[in-house]
């Protein structure tokens, strides 16, 4: 099938109402029936995290983060005493969210990428929200639920294109399609849900946003853009982000890859994304080790925008981690969003990712390490110290 094909088809299951939207979240909507009552019981709302593995790890790490204070959380009870009723019903959102974006398909690495986005997009307007007068906890979900309708468009493109063969596509390519179809989607799913008024507002114009809470979740998508492709001049609605802003954005970013390893990614091994790297750059062999989450990899290659290395199991395209390169004269930490994942002949993987969100003394690491690296082998640098991938705000 064509782009345009699946566009029709797309708008043909829109005029006839027969979109699947997946259901409202079941643990979400046990939290606020609870929050709903008269009497709002500690334990009560302990059973119902504790039903969800994922989620109840998820809000154990959200209330041990280093911006609740230095002591760690080790049970749901303390855990709920510092979140607040409307966070843990957020953080349900993203978890059952995070099912539906994480599960294997065609067009899984799609989903993944909008379901990290939207993490993205929610902790930061978390963070933003209280110099604006917004509630922290309704940016979040605002800002986590606007750009769902692409996951229910990747969904429904998975639908139609069953029992025939997609066509394989650059991601930049999926994604236009899907950008173009976003919104419709995302109000469908408004309306099966029944989404109060502002959320709907937020998921309809948060391109063109005329509210207060609209004008907060469209500067995360501008801030989410600037991580992922890095501009070479700051966008003119950034620039008015205080120091303190950008400190708190920054800290958030790894509890955004503690989310997602909560996950485990899907394992699906030919998909028709093709995922958009950085090509055309100087590259240099290397041999040195690599730690992820997973184990321990082998580092093979070093281009100025990213890092190529073996290891034993798959990683999922879109997908953020945190890795440690033990290189010399010290190891250092990063981290990085995976772009390529290809099996080799001998049956490990060979796994391309690039620097994510990289400044400060990362970033200084990271170009000591290119500089050692093209010395090393007595090639010159094409890139300046300023166009290496960092956090642009």
């Amino acid at each position: 099938m064509s782009t345009s094909q699946l566009e029709a088809a797309l708008v043909d299951r829109l005029r006839k109402n027969t979109v699947r939207v997946p259901p409202y979240p079941a643990v979400a909507a046990r939290l606020r029936k609870l929050a709903g009552g008269a009497h709002v019981n500690l334990a009560q709302l302990a059973t119902v995290l504790a039903s969800d593995p994922t989620l109840a790890g998820m809000v154990i790490a959200r209330a041990s983060a280093a911006v609740f204070g230095p002591i760690p959380v080790t049970t749901l009870g303390g855990a709920i005493a510092r979140l607040g009723i409307e966070e843990l019903i957020g953080l349900a959102m993203a978890a059952d969210l995070g099912r539906v974006a994480v599960a294997n398909g065609p067009l899984s690495p799609l989903r993944r990428d909008a379901w990290r986005c939207a993490l993205l997009s929610a902790r930061i307007a978390q963070e933003l929200a209280p110099a604006r007068g917004i509630s922290p906890d309704e940016a979040h979900l605002a800002a986590l639920l606007h750009d769902f309708g692409a996951i229910v468009v990747v969904a429904t493109l998975e639908d139609i294109s069953r029992g025939q063969l997609l066509p394989a596509l650059a991601q930049s390519t999926w994604n236009a399609l899907v950008q173009r179809m976003h919104i419709e989607f995302g109000l469908i799913t408004a309306v099966r849900w029944g989404l109060p008024e502002s959320l709907v507002d937020v998921i309809e114009h948060h391109h063109t946003p005329t509210t207060p809470l609209a004008r907060l979740v469209h500067l995360t998508d501008l801030v989410v853009d600037a991580l992922d492709h890095p501009p070479s001049t700051t966008p003119q609605e950034l620039r008015g982000l205080t120091p303190d802003e950008r400190a708190r954005i920054n800290a958030a970013i790894p509890q955004v890859v503690d989310q997602m390893a909560t996950f485990a990614p899907p394992t699906t091994q030919f998909v028709p994304v093709v995922v958009d790297t950085v090509d055309g750059e100087p590259s240099w062999p290397v041999t040195f080790d690599v730690q992820l989450r997973a184990g321990r990899c082998r580092a093979t290659a070093l281009s100025p925008s990213s890092i190529t290395f073996t290891c034993s199991d798959q990683l999922a395209l879109n997908w953020l981690t945190d890795l440690t390169i033990h290189c010399a004269p010290q190891p250092m930490q990063l981290l990085a969003n995976v772009k390529r994942c290809t099996k080799t002949a001998g049956g490990s993987f060979s796994v391309t990712a690039q620097p994510y969100a990289l400044g400060g003394a990362a970033k200084d690491a990271w170009f000591a390490l290119i500089e050692q690296t093209r010395r090393a082998v007595g090639m010159s640098v094409v890139r300046t110290r300023d166009d290496l991938p960092r956090l642009t705000l």
